[in-house]
This record gives structure tokens, C-alpha cells and sequence, in this order.
């Protein structure tokens, strides 16, 4: 037998899904060159880099300080994130997707550029050691307890290590391979919690006043101010992002961090709620199918890992390329060095409950205020560069 090969001709193709095809459109209909990123690949990379926060690392904060009146918090925390998106818009539209640090130097000189890229690198760093070290403390405290500590940072950080190393585009690729699954998984196990919810927790609302859900507003701004990670990556755009685009995906955003919220108040009640370390794996242990299908909660590894790899991964990456580090041995050595300082860090011991304590009280709005504080000073610096162009011309 011989097998007959029917081959389209190119005249029958769309145009459009041919461009596509070829890696020259994205799916939003952006053009894109060579080596460069499309959207839908930037935006596969935030919703698990971010989505990791929103889900899982801010949650237990924020019903531990807005108990009943947390999904409140969000959504009032949520309309002025997306307000913020505005700025965020600004600063990429006036800097035309230019490298930004590199727009930084060139436009204000080297001292502006320095304080700014160490701040920023602080940023990144420490979002990736802080997400090792919670990613180890809930592997040894769910499911691998007996394991030292540092056998699991040390495998963890080279797997890492070795997406980084092969460059953005490894992470952009892996990441649309894990996404899909993570999304289905995130589907399933909101859909067979739901006999298990009873939305009449959620009354009554502001018991104790407005002061909890402000505080709970500071841990949900937390995971939403860090879409400014899109802008560190803006010079690997090479297609041309309208707002409604960018506005869409911190309205997704908002969803990764409601719907778990939601979740573990009207599944477990406000009160133990707010007692839980990790309450979206807690939804997965409520899980089941049928009567002789339990313990589902081991598919919570793939989720909770895909966005730790990414997250730490591409966090660390960035700061390589914040300073401009060129391409070769140079780069290898600095994120061989990162690395391994961020698993050294995250190796020390120190107890779940310290470890929470640092995480509630100072990192994460340590964090906010510097993400919120860059992003202001960004948005100053490119409007004083356009007044300034605008009055050279003049």
C-alpha cells in the first residue's frame, strides 16, 4: 500500500491562520518579528507567574486579616488595580516597548538608571527566593516531610535554572505546554467543590468594619501590582498592545485571586478559613469523584509547581536582563550565581510559622510599596521625557 499525501494549497489558507502559523502574527492579531515574543506568550508567562501569587501565596493573608470580607477586599482592591492598569499603559506606550532600563539610561544617565535597577532586582530576587521558600515549606509540610529541606531547594533550583539558562523564549514555551492542564485542573476542582459550598457564609458583610477589608485590600494589591513585570519584559514584545488587551488581562487577574477566595470562605467558613496555611490545596482535599474516587489532592502539584517554576524562573531571568547582561558565559555565571544564592537563602532554617509571620508582616508589603512606589516613579520619568522633548523641539 502506498500512503497518498493530500497537501493544502497555500492560496487556501487564511491568511491570517497562515501568519500565525508561521510565527509572524499572534493570536491577537499583532504583528511579530523574528526571535521575538507575541502577547499570548507574555500572557501565558504572567498568568502563572502571577497567578501563583494571586492563588495561592496572598490568599491565606488575606483571610487572615479580612476573615468573612475578604472577597470583598478584592474586588475593592481590584477597581483601583485596574485604574492603575492606565499608568502601566502609559509607560508603555511612551517608552514605544524600548527596553525600559535601557530607555532609563540613555534618557536620565547612569545614576537614575543604577538606583532604579537595584531596587528593581531587589524586587525580582526576592519574589523568587519567597517563592522557593514556600514552595519547599508546603512540599515538606504536605507531602514529603521525611525529605531534607535542602535536597528538595537544591533539585528545584536547577530545574529552574536550567529554563532560565536556555533564555525567555524556553520559559514562554514551557509555560503554554503547562498552562492549559493548570486551567483545566483549576476548572475541575472548582466544579466538584460545589456541593461542598454554602454562599450564605459569606453574610453578614463588614461585621467589624471597614479596617479588616483594608488590610485585606494590601495583600490583594500585592499579587496585582506585580504586572509590572510585563514592562520589564516590554523589549521582547514585538507586536503593538492596545489597552483593552492589557485592561483584560488584570480584569483575569482579578478572577485568579476571587474565585479561591470565595472558595475557601464559603467551603470551610470564615473562621477556620482564616486559620488555614494553604486553603486552595485544602479545596483540592475536599475533592472527589463519586464515592470511591478521593485524595485528588496530588494534582495540586502540578499546578502549584508549573507556577513556582515559571515564577522563579523568569523572576530571576529578569534581573540578568534589568542590568543588560550580554548574551554568553558572562550571563550563565550571573544566573548560576542567582540561583544558587536564592536556594541558599531559601535552605535556611527557619519554622512555617516564622516564616508566615515574615511573609504577612513585612515581605509582602515591603513588596507592594516598591512595586507601587517603580511604577509611579516610571510613569514621572516618561511624562517629564515627553514635556522635555516636546519643549527641545519647540
Amino acid at each position: 500500500m502506498h500512503a497518498t499525501w493530500h497537501i493544502l494549497p497555500l492560496d487556501r489558507i487564511n491568511p491570517n491562520t497562515l501568519q500565525i502559523l508561521l510565527g509572524v502574527q499572534d493570536y491577537f492579531g499583532g504583528e511579530i518579528m523574528k526571535n521575538g515574543l507575541s502577547f499570548t506568550q507574555i500572557v501565558v508567562m504572567l498568568l502563572l507567574t502571577n497567578g501563583l501569587m494571586n492563588h495561592v501565596i496572598v490568599i491565606p493573608m488575606m483571610l487572615d486579616s479580612a476573615k468573612r470580607d475578604s472577597w470583598i477586599s478584592v474586588l475593592l482592591a481590584g477597581l483601583l488595580y485596574l485604574l492603575w492598569t492606565a499608568l502601566l499603559y502609559g509607560i508603555y506606550k511612551k517608552t514605544q516597548h524600548e527596553h525600559l532600563f535601557h530607555w532609563i539610561k540613555k534618557t536620565y544617565g547612569f545614576p537614575l538608571y543604577f538606583v532604579l535597577a537595584l531596587l528593581t532586582c531587589v524586587y525580582c530576587f526576592t519574589i523568587a527566593t519567597m517563592t522557593m521558600t514556600d514552595t519547599i515549606t508546603w512540599v515538606n509540610l504536605s507531602f514529603a516531610p521525611e525529605t531534607p529541606l535542602e535536597v528538595h531547594t537544591l533539585l528545584f533550583a536547577v530545574l529552574c535554572l536550567v529554563n532560565a539558562m536556555f533564555g525567555i523564549r524556553s520559559i514562554a514555551m514551557t509555560s503554554s505546554v503547562l498552562l492549559p492542564f493548570v486551567v483545566l485542573l483549576g476548572f475541575f476542582v472548582m466544579s466538584t467543590n460545589f456541593p461542598n459550598k454554602d454562599y450564605s457564609l459569606l453574610l453578614p458583610m463588614m461585621e467589624n468594619g471597614i479596617a479588616p477589608v483594608l488590610r485585606g485590600m494590601m495583600y490583594a494589591g500585592t499579587g496585582f501590582v506585580e504586572l509590572i513585570l510585563l514592562l520589564f519584559m516590554q523589549h521582547h514584545l514585538q507586536s503593538r498592545v492596545p489597552y483593552y488587551q492589557l485592561f483584560i488581562l488584570g480584569f483575569v487577574m482579578i478572577g485568579l485571586t476571587f474565585g479561591p477566595t470565595l472558595g475557601a470562605i464559603v467551603e470551610f467558613g470564615p473562621d477556620k478559613a482564616g486559620k488555614l496555611r494553604y486553603p486552595a490545596y485544602e479545596e483540592w482535599r475536599l475533592a472527589n469523584i463519586g464515592l470511591y474516587i478521593e485524595h485528588l489532592d496530588t494534582l495540586s502539584i502540578y499546578q502549584w509547581f508549573s507556577g513556582a517554576f515559571t515564577r522563579i524562573s523568569l523572576s530571576l531571568l529578569l534581573i540578568v536582563e534589568i542590568l543588560m547582561i550580554p548574551y554568553g558565559k558572562k550571563r550563565i555565571w550571573w544566573l548560576i550565581g542567582l540561583f544558587f544564592f536564592s536556594a541558599a537563602l531559601s535552605s535556611y532554617p527557619i519554622s512555617a510559622i516564622q516564616f508566615y509571620s515574615l511573609l504577612s508582616k513585612q515581605l509582602l508589603p515591603s513588596l507592594f510599596v516598591l512595586a507601587l512606589s517603580l511604577s509611579i516613579v516610571f510613569a514621572l520619568l516618561t511624562a517629564f521625557a515627553s514635556r522635555r522633548k516636546q519643549h527641545d523641539e519647540s
